[in-house]
């Protein structure tokens, strides 16, 4: 039937990629290296700078959530780098609210993993401090007004939970 249907468009038989452009297919592939490349470096790393570069990381993503925070009580007036894409709301440096969830939601089980860590070694300071951290993250994720994003924070956040503290 498929060959029909070619054959009545003219279309000649012969393959076809599965893609309709090609050329963007395999450069969203490459993309996939800078990533692979990132991932290989940061293996090569030992523990202890690995953990430094996860708490750079997860400041950065508060100080983002924060950022989103004022975004999102400033209404539409707010500083919006891209303002051409959702006028209300938390976005951060992001173009798209979901992106912006997205990468809260990834943080959120590092402040988790940072909270209870500090609560084992009885370093009760810090671990306010990271569930601090993990609160204001989750409510970010919530202000972004992205329900994929705040469904799979909502999800990292549970798991991680779980996982953390399982009998």
């Amino acid at each position: 039937a498929v060959s029909a249907d070619l054959a009545q468009a003219g279309v000649v038989w012969a393959w076809h990629p599965m893609t309709l452009d090609a050329w963007a297919t395999v450069r969203a592939g490459m993309a996939f290296v800078t990533f692979a490349a990132t991932w290989g470096l940061c293996a090569t790393l030992d523990a202890h700078t690995q953990r430094r570069l996860l708490l750079v990381a997860l400041l950065v993503g508060v100080a983002l959530a924060f950022f989103g925070f004022a975004q999102a009580a400033a209404g539409p007036q707010a500083v919006r780098f891209y303002a051409f894409h959702h006028p209300i709301g938390a976005i951060g440096t992001f173009a798209n609210r979901n992106h912006f969830a997205d990468l809260l939601a990834m943080l959120l089980p590092v402040a988790l993993a940072f909270a209870a860590q500090a609560q084992r070694e009885y370093r009760p300071t810090l671990a306010a401090w990271m569930f601090a951290a993990t609160a204001a993250l989750w409510l970010a994720a919530a202000l972004t007004f992205s329900r994929a994003g705040f469904a799979l924070a909502s999800l990292a956040l549970a798991v991680s939970a779980a996982i953390l503290w399982w009998p």
